[in-house]
């Protein structure tokens, strides 16, 4: 009887080990996000309804960091061509290399996936 016991209690424990293993492991994988200048900038790419390719883009709080704010913005219009379509190439309508275009501290852009 207490052999059956410690076995159980070892099951438990060995699921108990388990769990939190994978809730460590799954919350690096959801909290993804790259810093730029050492800044964790939140990015929104919006896919335009009547062109698939084309997007706006919008990095929030890039007053912190103007310069790391492009930089994130590059990253995030690269990721979402690639995800979407298969290539890095941009066609920036409104793009990081030119003179900053804000909104309530917020960084605007837009461009096309080149396909």
């Amino acid at each position: 009887m207490i052999q059956v016991s410690l076995s159980r209690l070892g099951f438990i424990g060995t699921l108990a080990i388990m769990g939190f293993a994978v809730s460590a492991c799954g919350e690096k994988y959801f909290d993804n996000r790259i810093a730029f200048g050492g800044i964790l900038f939140d990015g929104r790419v919006t896919q335009s309804e009547t062109d698939p390719k084309s997007f706006d883009l919008v990095i929030r709080n890039a007053v912190q960091n103007v310069d790391a704010a492009r930089d994130a913005a590059r990253y995030e219009g690269t990721k979402f061509c690639i995800e979407q379509f298969g290539t890095s190439d941009i066609d920036w309508a409104h793009g990081p290399e030119d003179a900053p275009q804000m909104s309530d501290g917020h960084l605007l852009l837009n461009g096309s996936c080149k396909v």
